[in-house]
C-alpha cells in the first residue's frame, strides 16, 4: 500500500484539504489536489510511523528470515538487515540452535552460517514509499483511521482523537478476528 494514499485518505477523513476552489463564475467547485504544508506532511509521516510501529509491535508483527554468520558465538543486532524487535528462532543446517538474547545481540552455541527468523521494526515512512504489509491483513482504512487519530492527538483535538482512535482499534480488532479465524465478520445490515 502506498503511504501517500494512506496520507490522502487520512486527510479526507479529517477534512484537512482546502476542499473547494472558486470557479470563474464565482461558484465553488471541489478541489482535486490536497494542499498541505510541509509541516502537515511531516506530521502525517510521523503519524504513519507511529501507527505502523503500533500495529507491528502489538497486532501483526513483520517477520523475516535472514542468513547470517555467527562469529565467536555472537550475532550483533547492528549487523541485522532490519532492526529486530524479537527473535523467534535460529537454525543451522535445519536444526534449531540455542541462543540467549543480550542487550547488543544474540549469544549462540557455535559459529558459522545460521538462519535467523525475527520480527522487525517497520522502516521510516516516506511519502513515496509503501507499507510493509503486502498480504492485506492490515488495510489502508485501518492505517488511515490510525493516522487520523494520531494527527488529532498531535493537534490537540481530543474529542476527534477519541473518535478516530475508537474506529482504528475496532477495525484492528476485526482484522485480528478475521486473521485468527480465517473468515471475515459478516457485514452489518439494516432491516426495515
Amino acid at each position: 500500500m502506498l503511504i501517500k494514499k494512506i496520507m490522502e485518505d487520512a486527510v479526507k477523513l479529517l477534512n484537512l484539504s482546502a476542499g473547494e476552489a472558486e470557479t470563474e463564475e464565482g461558484e465553488t467547485a471541489p478541489k482535486d489536489d490536497i494542499a498541505l504544508t510541509d509541516g502537515e506532511k511531516k506530521l502525517l509521516l510521523k503519524c504513519v510511523d507511529f501507527v505502523a510501529d503500533d500495529i507491528a509491535s502489538d497486532y501483526f508483527p513483520l517477520v523475516r528470515e535472514d542468513e547470517m554468520t555467527a562469529k565467536n558465538g555472537r550475532l550483533f543486532f547492528k549487523d541485522f538487515p532490519r532492526a529486530p524487535t524479537a527473535v523467534a528462532s535460529v537454525r543451522k543446517n535445519g536444526k534449531r540452535v540455542k541462543f540467549h538474547r543480550r542487550f547488543d545481540g544474540l549469544k549462540l552455541d557455535g559459529d558459522g552460517k545460521v538462519i535467523v527468523q525475527y520480527a522487525f521494526k517497520p522502516a521510516e515512512a516516506t511519502e513515496d514509499g509503501e507499507t510493509e504489509w503486502a498480504d492485506e491483513t492490515v488495510s489502508e482504512r485501518i492505517l488511515a483511521y490510525g493516522v487520523a487519530a494520531e494527527y488529532c492527538i498531535a493537534a490537540g483535538l481530543d474529542a476527534d482523537a477519541e473518535m478516530w482512535d475508537k474506529r482504528y482499534r475496532d477495525a484492528l480488532q476485526r482484522a485480528v478476528i478475521k486473521f485468527s479465524s480465517g473468515k471475515s465478520t459478516p457485514p452489518r445490515r439494516w432491516f426495515a
